[in-house]
């Protein structure tokens, strides 16, 4: 399961489109994937790529197509979620709470990823491995 963009070609003829793969899932609930669509599609993920296509001339093919940054990018993406909110077009409690559980995967992801590159142990306290150094292999339990 999971859901990404790709951008339109650099003539536009092929329009920028938001996948969505949903593996064994036969429903996808609305309110879980608002969000996702903000994030990955307008005014996420679509909307600055396909604003590097547009303004061409400043820009070299390879900064157009190539050249991205993870912090600017998934910056964007999470600010165009934030905005989603503000402008109220999430508009149900559902909705805002499908945009706080991204949130929530987002944050323990970091955590996750950190921890085992760091060597970190586990928190004495914590209900799962207290103080064992937390693995890759722990976190996918």
């Amino acid at each position: 399961m999971g859901t990404y963009y790709t951008a339109p070609s650099e003539d536009f003829v092929r329009p920028g489109t938001v996948w969505y793969l949903p593996g064994s899932r036969t429903r996808m609930p609305a309110w879980s994937e608002i969000t996702t669509a903000y994030h990955e599609g307008f005014p996420g993920h679509h909307l600055r790529i396909a604003t590097q296509l547009f303004h061409r001339e400043p820009l070299t093919r390879y900064q157009r197509l190539f050249a991205d940054f993870t912090g600017y990018a998934e910056g964007w993406a999470l600010y165009a979620e934030q905005l989603m909110l503000e402008l109220g077009l999430l508009s149900s409690p559902e909705e805002i709470l499908g945009m706080h559980l991204g949130q929530l995967a987002r944050a323990y992801r970091v955590v996750v990823d950190i921890g085992p590159h760091l060597e970190l142990r586990i928190p004495k306290d914590a209900p799962f491995h207290p103080e064992e150094a937390g693995t890759f292999d722990r976190a996918s339990r």
